[in-house]
């Protein structure tokens, strides 16, 4: 049998691509070398010994709030920072509360402590805020008050700034060193002042420190005012009497250092002044006097009562004034008209009505933009702002609001112009559907002068079902008068609820790479790749390799199996001529 001869179909391969490919070789060799190592090392952890905890305290008004569980009623903090694995505690004691500094009446040894554990971000370490004459605010101002705030940062961020009820304003002063920002406010128009002061971190994030943030109510008093005159009167026999007098006012709670001045259209009659024998009715917001205190000289002060009128026959104007303290509150007038003896009984004049339509408009507020469904951070306040924008009083006969889905009223909260209220004279709350409904009514209505307001504060919680997202709080009331327009008896508000309002980042753990985190290692590799690579392309210790490399049985294997993926006829060939050798 003739010897079968081994015919090449290709050429040898080239010494450069041998080289190429022995180079992607050790550099897949070395990729797959680095992917095991990053998957084996495990990520660092900072040591117990590294961990810092920062914790405050701070001090609350009990006139403002009587529990702790929202730091934004503190007025003082006292921040303390501990190290290692040990606990964090920071007291602070009544005594050593600054009560001379304080804007405030509350003895000192009543005043609470609360604590705030483990804060996570104190790059603005404290804000004050002070009136006019240097004190501390507590929580509670006047609208005509002026105050001034100042935050400390613990370094220079850009854009500090303060928020009022989440807009920005910029502050009045900058410190020299960027540290420290301060503003000035008054003309308060809102019920509540939320003050935040911020910066942007050099993460460039907003710093949202606990320590710098305020929530401040302005007090609502309305101007008190007398809005109407009634006199209803009986005729005897002998005379014609003032049986019962009604003087209408608003905003008037007390009877103390109150004056009633009666005077005439008549000159022949005196002007006479009331200094007691008057009743008020706050809910009615009315002060009465029956017959027996007008005609008792000694009710007035000087000794002169209505017992001049009893000669008198025909009409007479009597005009009725209000003083507290020497100032006038306001006055109103009326007709009363005195008869014959024996004249036909004349019908009592109808009081003069107001107008018949109303002019109502309601505003709503919240002390807070978002809240969740566990304590601390469930509660928020409501504040119903409803103003007369008629020319003469109006009454409101109820105020209705609509609790978002799962939002519970928290009882014995209600204050109606800054004066709390009893929620069994008041208040009316049923099950509407799944919502609460609650309703704020008097036997009377409320009685709301020319341009001013009834302002309801309530407070509610957010329960296990309220709703993740936007939620609305929807206020409507019931005039005595018809409406201009229906539509201004209706406001709602977004309430936020999440999960967590104040997510802090989680600082994500960076793996402790080794050798391979320095990028003069990284270098060195990559050009003793490189060096390798050109040892074996140039010198014949590296040819010897290459050749050897080549002639293995491992590389021709690989060879044969590239062959057969991608080169089968070829592959058909050579593995024909091996077996022929095999046979011979």
């Amino acid at each position: 049998m003739e010897e079968v001869t081994r015919v090449t179909t290709t050429k040898k391969s080239n010494k450069l691509v041998t080289t190429l490919l022995i180079i992607a070789g050790i550099l897949g060799l070395a990729l797959i070398g680095a992917a095991v190592y990053f998957y084996m090392i495990k990520p660092s952890t900072e040591k117990p010994e590294d961990v810092s905890k920062t914790c405050a305290c701070y001090y609350v008004d009990p006139a403002v709030t009587t529990e702790c569980g929202d730091p934004r009623k503190g007025f003082l903090f006292k921040l303390v920072t501990s190290k290692g694995g040990t606990s964090c505690q920071s007291a602070c004691q009544t005594s050593s509360l600054p009560i001379d500094d304080t804007d405030s009446n509350t003895k000192q040894e009543l005043f609470l402590t609360c604590s705030l554990p483990n804060i996570q971000d104190i790059r603005c370490s404290e804000m004050t805020i002070k009136n006019k004459a240097g004190e501390l605010v507590v929580g509670n101002i006047a609208k005509d008050d002026e105050i001034t705030l100042e935050a400390k940062f613990d370094k220079k961020y850009n854009n500090p700034t303060f928020k009022i009820n989440n807009v920005n304003e910029e502050p009045d002063t900058i410190s020299e060193d960027g540290l420290t920002i301060k503003k000035t406010l008054s003309q308060f128009k809102t019920t509540t002042i939320d003050i935040v002061a911020t910066a942007i971190g050099d993460d460039g994030e907003s710093i949202n420190s606990p320590l710098c943030k305020r929530i401040i109510e302005i007090e609502q008093q309305g101007e008190s005012s007398v809005t109407g005159l009634l006199m209803s009167r009986r005729n005897t026999e002998e005379t014609t009497k003032i049986s019962e007098a009604i003087l209408r006012v608003s905003n008037i709670t007390d009877t103390k250092d109150i004056k009633i001045s009666f005077s005439f259209d008549n000159e022949e009659f005196a002007k006479v002044e009331m200094i007691k024998g008057f009743s008020l009715d706050t809910n009615k917001g009315e002060f009465s006097i029956i017959e027996q205190d007008l005609y008792n000289p000694e009710n007035f002060s000087q000794a002169v009562s209505f017992s001049q009128l009893d000669d008198y026959v025909g009409q007479l104007g009597i005009t009725a004034e209000l003083f507290r303290l020497g100032a006038s509150l306001g006055e109103a007038s009326t007709t009363v008209t005195f008869q014959e003896p024996g004249a036909e009984e004349i019908p009592p004049v109808k009081e003069e009505q107001p107008s018949l339509e109303s002019s109502f408009s309601i505003s709503l507020a919240t002390n807070i933009n978002c809240l969740e469904r566990v304590e601390p951070n469930n509660s928020i306040i409501f504040t119903v702002n409803i103003k007369n924008n008629s020319t003469s009083s109006q009454s409101v006969l109820k105020v209705k609001n609509k609790l978002p889905l799962g939002f519970t009223y928290i009882p014995s909260s209600t204050k109606i112009n800054n004066v709390s209220v009893s929620d069994n004279n008041y208040l009316q709350s049923k099950q509407v559907g799944e919502t609460t409904e609650l309703a704020w009514t008097i036997a009377s209505g409320w009685n709301i002068s020319a341009n001013q307001s009834l302002v309801v504060v309530f407070q509610a919680i957010a329960g296990p079902n309220a709703l993740t997202g936007e939620n609305l709080n929807e206020v409507v009331i019931e005039p005595a008068q018809v409406p201009t327009d229906p539509a201004t008896l209706r406001a709602s508000i977004p309430v936020s609820v999440s999960q967590n309002c104040n997510p802090t980042e989680t600082p994500v753990e960076t793996p402790d790479t080794g050798l391979f985190d320095e990028v003069l290692v990284q270098v060195g590799i990559g050009l003793l790749v490189l060096l390798l690579g050109w040892l074996i392309y140039s010198k014949p210790f590296g040819h010897v390799i290459v050749n050897k490399l080549v002639n293995s049985g491992l590389y021709k294997e690989a060879e044969m199996t590239s062959w057969k993926l991608f080169k089968p006829k070829k592959f058909f060939e050579e593995k024909t001529i091996k077996r022929m050798k095999k046979r011979i």
